[in-house]
C-alpha cells in the first residue's frame, strides 16, 4: 500500500482520504440500487483518471473514499469529477 510511483521525472505517494455527506445527511445511500450505482460510477472513474481506489466504504448518510492519485490531478480535481458523475448518475 505504501509503495512509491514514479513517472518519467518524479517519484510520489500520493494518497487522499475523501469523505462527503448529501445535503441534510438524507439516507438514500442504504438503497442497494443507489449504493451499486455510486460504487460502479466511482470504479469506471477511477480507470479513466488512472486512482488507485485503497478503500471505499458507502455508509446510509456518506461515503468514505481513500485513492492514490498521480500528481497531475489535484484533490479539487479528483472530488469534484466524482461527486459530479456520480450525482449525475443518481440524479
Amino acid at each position: 500500500m505504501n509503495t512509491y510511483k514514479s513517472t518519467r521525472h518524479a517519484k510520489f505517494l500520493i494518497n487522499y482520504h475523501f469523505v462527503w455527506i448529501p445535503k441534510y445527511r438524507k439516507d438514500f445511500l442504504k438503497d442497494p440500487e443507489v449504493k451499486n450505482t455510486v460504487e460502479e460510477t466511482i470504479r469506471e472513474l477511477s480507470k479513466t483518471y488512472k486512482f488507485d481506489i485503497l478503500a471505499l466504504e458507502i455508509m446510509p448518510d456518506h461515503i468514505h473514499l481513500f485513492i492514490s492519485a498521480l500528481p497531475r490531478y489535484s484533490p479539487s480535481e479528483l472530488i469534484n469529477v466524482i461527486k459530479g458523475a456520480t450525482g449525475r448518475k443518481i440524479g
